[in-house]
């Protein structure tokens, strides 16, 4: 006897097919991230990042800390500059420490950017990207861990994508990356976000960007890669880089 398919039972068999698969190539990726611009620790002190609006083209990113009955312990701003800054994301680790990803859209030399206004001595020494890089306007994230006491950026990394130049004697330009979650796996911090241009791989290094192999047309998802990096605890690298596949 010959079977004829029910078209419906073959739109769920493919269906499941297609969502097994997509489980399995996205398998390893953490899921009990978040996008909090406030957290508390286990003694009740609230976090919360933001910016305040200099002028009509022009941010600052601040970091407030307030104990738990509601009274101000520190108030900080970690950029005051003609670049545009904002703190976006904070999550608070096992040891109550706060993490914050900063963004800013340049660099700069001034005693009043990001890197040097707010910071413990050797805060971006010996971590994975230590500036900016080459070019400007495009919106890229700092990764940071505070000093809870203080507010100062104990530790800090930019994460960022970078253009394709095509030459090996030319540098790779700076574009955009937008930090949307972050959160904690096994002593590990992790981000997650968009890369609009070509992100990098964890092979990658401050010297040489390798750009992530996945990132193909094909993994894209609304014009941009949504893809997770985990990072050691001192930010001197990436330990793995994940493209999220649609």
């Amino acid at each position: 006897m010959k079977y004829v398919w029910n078209p419906a039972l073959l739109f769920l068999l493919l269906t499941l097919f297609s969502n097994c698969k997509n489980e399995e190539v996205n398998s390893g990726i953490v899921t009990d991230l978040r996008g909090e611009q406030e957290a508390t620790d286990t003694q009740g002190a609230v976090y919360r990042v933001g910016y305040t609006q200099v002028n009509s083209i022009n941010q600052n990113p601040f970091v407030e800390k307030k104990d738990a009955n509601g009274t101000v312990i520190w108030f900080k701003t970690y950029e005051n500059t003609a670049v545009d800054g904002r703190a976006v994301l904070v999550a608070i680790d096992s040891e109550d420490v706060p993490w914050v990803v900063f963004t800013v859209d340049g660099g700069s030399t001034s005693g009043d950017y990001i890197t040097q206004k707010e910071v413990e001595e050797g805060a971006f020494s010996n971590v994975f990207l230590s500036g900016y890089g080459k070019g400007g306007g495009a919106k890229v994230c700092i990764l940071t861990k505070l000093n809870p006491s203080t507010g100062k950026i104990a530790r800090g990394t930019f994460v960022m994508s970078r253009t394709n130049e095509g030459d090996v004697n030319s540098i790779d330009k700076t574009n955009s990356f937008s930090a949307a979650l972050l959160g904690f796996d096994d002593g590990e911090v992790v981000l997650e976000g968009n890369s609009w241009f070509l992100p990098p791989s964890a092979e990658a290094t401050a010297s040489n960007f390798r750009h992530h192999p996945d990132a193909t047309a094909e993994n894209k998802t609304d014009n941009s890669w949504r893809i997770q990096m985990a990072f050691p605890s001192d930010l001197s690298k990436i330990n793995r880089s994940t493209i999220i596949r649609p």
